[in-house]
């Protein structure tokens, strides 16, 4: 079985679909002469960003940002950006960092595949108060790593 997740959003007018797969599939003989499969591990960590000081707005207001959430997911996911803070053992404060116009935070996660690194995807979006939400054009902040994993 194959599962491909396609991340569309338009904030206008919604093109006609246009995607293509295409798939190279390995023979028996290819599969069976040690090919090893790729793990993909996707890693979240707090994103706690508040808006520069030019910006204003009620979506500068955390506590807003989380009452939209709320509206727009449901009151279980306002609980995601508290979780992710507890996973760190922090605060906002720890990781509400802005130097000038950039966000930034940091925090070390152990690997969770040994291997040699494939791929290294960042995901974020949007110049507001950053916190984690899970809708399509919302603030997130999270990278997927995809390992192949070595010969033993």
């Amino acid at each position: 079985m194959i599962v491909n997740q396609i991340h569309y959003h338009y904030d206008h007018e919604t093109p006609a679909d246009a995607s293509v797969i295409v798939l190279q599939v390995a023979s028996d003989e290819e599969a069976s002469s040690g090919m090893r499969a790729i793990q993909r591990t996707s890693y979240l960590t707090p994103a706690e960003v508040p808006c520069t000081p030019e910006e204003q707005g009620p979506l500068c207001d955390r506590d807003a940002v989380l009452a939209e959430i709320g509206q727009k997911c449901g009151i279980e996911a306002t609980s995601i950006p508290g979780l992710l803070l507890a996973q760190c053992g922090g605060s906002v404060d720890d990781y509400d960092d802005l130097d000038g116009s950039i966000g930034y935070s940091s925090y070390d996660l152990r690997a969770k595949n040994e291997g040699t690194i494939f791929v290294v995807v960042g995901h974020m979006h949007e110049p507001r108060y950053i916190t984690w939400d899970e809708g399509t054009v919302d603030e997130m902040c999270f990278s997927g790593i995809s390992v192949v994993p070595d010969l033993e």
